[in-house]
């Protein structure tokens, strides 16, 4: 037993690429037997995906998304492979797939076809758009979805082209509802004796994700765009700042920063400490705290500025402790990891570099802890 949450739980997991496996992969990293089916041949097309290689000649992408997993072959395709499936579905709480929305009925991995075998499986289906309607047999990918959905056009700089997120987020947001929806659906099935299908698509978790502007386009009629420098729609101070040796990113997303940020721009020299913005109300759009910053947002961009163009980021970064108030300060990493210093903590045991039992290196870095139990170590 390794004391994890989901020890005991045994989940099927017909899947490629990257949405559906990154979702188990947090439900194995939870204690949770995942099996990974995968078609014979190449398996999953994601195992020859480069262009990084483990010495083995192993993908390192493909170890991204596949920790503490076991894997099969099998062609479900064929009465063979079926039957074996079958078999493992007896034993399995759940079946958890991600391809087109026309293939889980024609492979028979739904409720419908695989309850007879066991009356609890919880199937839950991870798809492009959805295993109903028009669409349903189209084949979708992250970044097609981030253009449907508009993330296009708030991201990058004002006046620049269309531009995507740097991280597949629509993938991963996505495969998260996958594992929530195998959870939920488990914990239902072991209180009512029934499983069910559930169901999750990149195109309705496109649109999802854009939460907040999608509520102000809907009741107030307004369309967000670009902010400069990576800016926050609400908050100011809250972008990109210019250093001597590079650049920081400021957030005072709560009003208590503020203070914080004014007062340590005094004690670097740099003038008194900055007042809050006062007037008008919160009919009109503006008025007192960050939503009058908001409206005098290049003002106040200037006054920061000048904080952080005349000092190095390691200077900027050390400003946050010791006020009394926390700070938070990132520098902007061009590592595509935030691993970097002078951010990691050498004695924050959340992080944890898991190496591959033949290819030698670490490979891997993950970033959660369960409790008073650490991440299971493996790939």
């Amino acid at each position: 037993m390794s004391g994890l949450p989901l020890d005991g739980v045994r989940i099927l997991a017909v899947e490629q690429y990257g949405a559906g496996p990154f979702g188990t992969q947090f439900l194995a990293d939870q204690g949770a037997e995942v099996i990974k089916i995968e078609a014979p041949g190449e398996g999953d097309y994601a195992r020859a995906l480069g262009p990084h290689f483990f010495e083995n000649g192993e993908s390192q992408f493909w170890h991204s998304f596949n920790r503490n997993k076991k894997s099969i072959t099998l062609d479900l395709k064929q009465p063979e492979g079926m039957a074996v499936f079958l078999d493992l579905v007896k034993t399995a709480d759940a079946v958890a797939s991600n391809s087109r929305g026309d293939v889980a009925e024609r492979l028979g991995i739904t409720y419908e076809h695989l309850k007879a075998a066991n009356p609890k499986i919880v199937c839950a289906h991870l798809s492009a758009y959805g295993r109903t309607g028009s669409r349903a047999a189209w084949p979708g990918f992250d970044f097609l979805m981030q253009a449907e959905a508009g993330h296009f056009s708030v991201t990058g700089e004002p006046g620049s082209p269309p531009t995507r997120m740097g991280l597949s987020v629509v993938d991963l947001a996505t495969g998260l509802a996958l594992a929530f929806a195998v959870s939920s659906g488990i914990v239902s099935a072991r209180a009512t004796g029934r499983g069910q299908d559930l169901d999750t698509s990149l195109f309705h978790m496109a649109h999802m994700l854009n939460v907040y502007t999608a509520t102000w386009y809907l009741n107030a009629g307004h369309v967000q765009g670009r902010t400069a420098r990576s800016g926050h729609a609400s908050l100011v101070p809250c972008q990109l700042y210019r250093t001597q040796d590079g650049w920081i990113y400021i957030m005072c997303n709560k009003e208590k920063f503020w203070p914080a940020l004014s007062h340590r721009r005094a004690r670097l020299g740099d003038g008194p400490p900055l007042q809050d913005l006062q007037g008008t109300s919160r009919q009109s759009g503006t008025g007192s705290g960050t939503s009058g910053r908001t409206a005098e947002r290049a003002h106040h961009r200037g006054l920061a500025g000048g904080v952080f163009r005349r000092r190095a980021v390691i200077t900027g970064v050390r400003s946050g402790p010791g006020l009394g108030k926390p700070l938070r300060c990132g520098t902007g990493d061009h590592s595509g990891t935030g691993t970097g210093r002078p951010r990691a903590d050498p004695d924050d045991r959340h992080a944890r570099a898991l190496g591959h039992p033949d290819a030698g290196p670490p490979g891997v870095a993950a970033w959660r802890r369960y409790g008073k139990n650490p991440l299971r170590p493996g790939l």
